[in-house]
């Protein structure tokens, strides 16, 4: 067990007199006294001892600083490094995080790796250099690298036909990922203009192109296209305009008039391999392929066979092709008509009969009456939606991707964890205009998903809406809508959509927890549970300091003018330092497997040991405790999932021993949010926050220290000006993160199988790529950047709070998709 021994200070006159007690009060947030409570850990120092009883400095180093990588790309690490007392160093290069790479010549101070593949989100690869000066002096530093993805095809080819339009079929997330992602450039003439004909009869706020930021880029040159026999002029084009020092384009899409029925052997090939050789040259960027319109010949006539040596060359190579003559073979109903001598207007049998029009009067209101140029609406209506459909393919859209797999069946979690390539990011939206007796400022910890929500609002493919709490120093809370998320590469803030306020804000706690100086709270929308008729709003609320053990959770209605609010409760002896900060819900077949009737988790993260050395995690129904348990009582349908540390009986503060410690664990780490993800078969519990990177201390943010050990090693030191007056632990960078766990480890705390510090966390995910503002600024206060969690389980969206995001201290919103 941890010996602590706490000094307190006195001021008498100029006489600094120390007295030994077991609390002292330390400045923390806002300028007011804090408590320092835990010893420090040794950390990193700058200067050792040699046993001779000589000094000897630790050498520094630097990792290097690196940019952006595509993958399959030698990303080269140039490390550096000094020593004062120039003694011969020694070099290790290792990796902390990220997809598995393999880092070649890693005892050297230049290193490289190859780029790992990623999708279209991309990954992150921290690595980690260490020197030594064999003398027990280590200098460590850490470097990001950021790996997007190329976008491809599989090797078998990505052939958009007939069998594709059924545009219900695809996820309105990735239609949503193609608008963020995708950049296009299509060059055509009139009979290419069937495409774009047919996106503006469609076009609507999931399909929405050029419409500026959250809609499709999707630029055109109408005045050409691929010609005719062995003509390349589109190919000079195409280098013309991708060599633009303003291009952003990342797709290329080129399509025929008349040049496919005249075409020859030779002159198709020259259209594949310049192809072929654009591919090469620009391997970030999509091109598509494209066979030729029909022309009435039949299956017999030379354009069908020069669009079958498209196709075979497309399908033995891998490449795209959006294939436009066989889309216009085929009815909606899958009826053939090229045997039939079908043209591009839709006429067959010698142009006696039209299947456009056929099918359109059978299905009386689904085509729309677009000027189709040469054809029929219908045929652009199609062609439009096999296009959508084919940038939801680049985009990363899989339909096989969910895979059915077998379940553990006695602890109901699954068989499967979710990987860091099965989070899609899919941008960010902003918070409206305050209401009520708050606003967005300073806000972010707390918030849930209610998927009944905002049953009014567009069908954008973000149904429901979020309850949260806004501004810290005012705790009320307000329901806004959720607007499609937008990917902003210049991370500006005005791109994004913004929510609307369903409701207002308002204080739904009555003042039940008095003044909260440093708070810490959570949202979760449970439906109806037990004895309830109505789903609730549940919540817990904290202070950052905790002097006894007051109660934390309850529960209201969901009309936050009229809450009907009932508790607060205790969970059933644990202290609120471990308790009483994110919230989020189990599912209901791992609970029923591992802890019936508990539906809800809670817990915290208190730096500097308070709470123990991890996050602590706690499963409860508060309902099993009456409807409602009356006020102030104690809750005893609690289950711990998650503890490093022993909560003695009435003890304030979690007893911590150096062999329940958390990987990774550090004492400035910050674990604000918090959900129970689940994809098909897959599952994991997150927990999402600040994690701090290099070294670590309790005293100020300019690096200066407070004396935490016994005996003293340093004197107190004078509190340095502002900015950097603010007392607590502090570290010399942080990084916005989230860890995983195994649900089955959890399962096995519950029954009793494993101990509740034994579960580790399997990965972690550090995301300040996607952040708008990641990183301390001392002069706004930032210190912890990312807030609340919430969960949309039926569409796999994960939303997590970026907090003092913008110029105005307003947080943001930022939207992951999890796959199966």
């Amino acid at each position: 067990m941890k010996r602590i021994t706490i000094i307190f200070y006195v001021f008498l006159g100029l006489l600094l007199v120390p007295f030994l007690s077991n609390v002292a009060y330390a400045g923390f947030g806002f300028g007011l006294p804090g408590v320092i409570k835990e010893r420090a850990k040794e950390l990193d120092k700058k200067v050792t001892y040699t046993a001779a009883g000589g000094v000897n400095h630790s050498p520094t180093c630097e990792a290097g600083t690196y940019g952006s990588y595509r993958e399959g790309k030698t990303v080269n690490l140039t490390g550096t490094a000094s020593d004062l007392d120039g003694d011969p160093l020694t070099y290790s290069w290792t990796q902390v995080s990220g997809p598995s790479i393999t880092i070649h010549n890693a005892t050297s101070p230049q290193a490289y790796f190859e780029a790992t593949e990623v999708d279209t989100a991309g990954a992150t690869v921290v690595v980690r250099l260490t020197v030594d000066d064999s003398r027990g002096g280590i200098a460590r530093d850490e470097a990001s690298v950021s790996i997007t993805d190329s976008p491809t095809t599989p090797e078998s080819g990505l052939i958009i036909d007939h069998t594709c339009p059924d545009i219900s079929q695809v996820p309105a997330e990735y239609i949503n990922l193609a608008k963020n992602s995708l950049r296009i450039w299509y060059g055509h003439t009139s009979h290419g203009s069937q495409i774009t004909s047919g996106m503006e009869a469609m076009k609507s706020s999931l399909y929405d192109y050029n419409s500026g930021a959250g809609s499709l880029s999707y630029q055109e040159d109408d005045g050409i296209d691929l010609s005719h026999n062995g003509d390349l002029s589109w190919r000079d084009t195409t280098i013309d305009r991708l060599n633009r020092a303003d291009n952003d384009r990342n797709v290329i899409m080129w399509s025929w008039c008349g040049g496919v029925s005249d075409n020859t052997e030779e002159g198709i090939n020259t259209y594949l391999q310049a192809m072929d050789q654009l591919e090469r040259d620009y391997p970030d960027v999509v091109f598509i392929y494209m066979t030729g319109h029909l022309d009435g010949t039949g299956e017999s006539g030379n354009l069908h066979i020069r669009n079958n040596q498209i196709r075979d060359y497309c399908r033995a190579n891998g490449k795209i092709l959006f294939d436009f003559a066989d889309i216009e073979s085929y009815d909606p109903d899958g009826n053939y008509y090229l045997d039939r001598d079908a043209d591009d207007g839709c006429y067959y049998d010698g142009g006696s009969r039209n299947w456009a029009e056929e099918w359109c009067i059978a299905h009386p209101g689904q085509c729309s009456s677009c000027d189709c140029a040469h054809s029929h609406s219908l045929n652009c209506d199609i062609k439009a939606q096999a296009f959508w459909w084919m940038m939801a393919k680049i985009a990363g859209w899989n339909p096989q991707d969910s895979q059915g797999s077998d379940t553990d069946t006695d602890t109901g979690s699954s068989t499967q964890l979710i990987q860091l390539d099965d989070l899609v990011y899919l941008g960010a939206f902003r918070l409206p205009d305050g209401s009520g007796g708050s606003n967005w400022e300073y806000s972010g910890y707390a918030m849930t998903y209610y998927p009944d929500g905002d049953p009014d609002g567009p069908d954008d493919g973000y149904p429901g809406s979020i309850f949260a709490v806004g501004h810290d120093h005012h705790q009320q809370v307000s329901e806004i809508s959720i607007p499609v998320p937008v990917i902003s590469p210049t991370k500006n803030s005005s791109e994004l959509n913004m929510a609307a306020t369903l409701q207002e804000f308002h204080d739904i706690t009555g003042g039940m927890f008095g003044y909260l100086e440093i708070p810490r709270a959570d949202l979760e929308y449970l439906p109806a549970q037990g004895s309830q008729t109505t789903g609730k709003l549940h919540f817990c609320w904290g202070q950052h300091f905790e002097f006894e053990q007051s109660p934390t959770h309850g529960w209201c209605e969901l009309d936050l003018s009229a809450p009907q609010t009932t508790g607060a409760w205790h969970l059933d002896g644990y202290t609120n330092y471990a308790t009483n900060d994110y919230l989020f819900e189990i599912p209901a077949d791992w609970a029923a497997a591992n802890t019936p009737g508990q539906r809800l988790a809670t817990g915290r993260f208190r730096d500097g040991h308070w709470s123990g050395q991890g996050p602590a995690l706690f499963a409860y129904g508060p309902w099993n405790d009456g409807n409602p348990p009356n006020s102030g009582s104690t809750l005893d349908s609690v289950t711990p999932l998650l503890l490093y540390g022993v909560q003695e009986p009435g003890a304030i503060e979690i007893t911590n021993y150096d062999s329940m410690e958390m990987n990774g664990f550090k004492e400035p780490d910050e674990w604000s949010g918090g959900a129970w993800l689940t994809a098909g078969d897959k599952s994991a519990v997150i927990f999402a926050g600040t994690k701090v990177t290099g070294d670590c201390w309790y005293g100020y943010s300019n690096g200066v220290r407070y004396p935490i050990e016994d005996p003293l090693e340093i004197p107190v030191p004078p509190v340095p000006d502002w900015p950097h007056d603010e007392r607590g632990w502090w570290s010399e960078g942080i990084k916005a993160q989230i860890i995983f766990y195994d649900p089955a480890d959890l399962a096995a705390v519950a029954k009793g199988d494993m101990e509740t510090y034994q579960p580790q966390p399997y990965a972690s995910l550090d995301i300040d790529e996607y952040l708008f503002d990641p990183g301390f600024d001392f002069e706004r206060g930032k210190r912890y950047f990312v807030g609340a969690v919430s969960f949309d389980r039926e569409r796999g969206f994960l939303y997590i709070f970026e907090r003092q995001a913008e110029e105005n201290e307003k947080s943001l919103i930022h939207v992951w998709k999890v796959n199966g």
